[in-house]
């Protein structure tokens, strides 16, 4: 299995050094695939719990937002394959674009 995306939440605000403010986001998994048997499969940290995460009043869902996996910069170690040691897999510096 490869993991293919990144899955992040929106924990609450932050502002920019010019004042803008910006979602602030948590990276809580990832969605692995099997191009073999075209298997997907979501992989989330087993310490994240989605009731903490804010959503519309009356409603029950919260939004996991999946972005691709960008490959790391030279200087970095991109994602690998999961090869049955995960241990490394979420990559908390993931390449989410924000």
């Amino acid at each position: 299995m490869k993991k293919t995306h990144d899955c992040a939440v929106a924990t609450g605000s932050k502002y920019t050094v010019n004042g803008q403010e910006k979602n602030r986001y948590e990276n809580v998994g990832g969605i692995l695939s099997d191009e073999d048997t075209g298997r997907i499969t979501v992989m989330l940290k087993a310490t994240f719990n989605p009731a903490g995460i804010p959503r519309k009043e009356g409603s029950d869902y919260i939004f996991i937002n999946c972005y691709p996996v960008k490959p790391k910069d030279n200087n970095s170690q991109a994602f690998k394959p999961l090869d049955g040691d995960n241990s490394d897999s979420f990559g908390l510096d993931s390449g989410i674009p924000f």
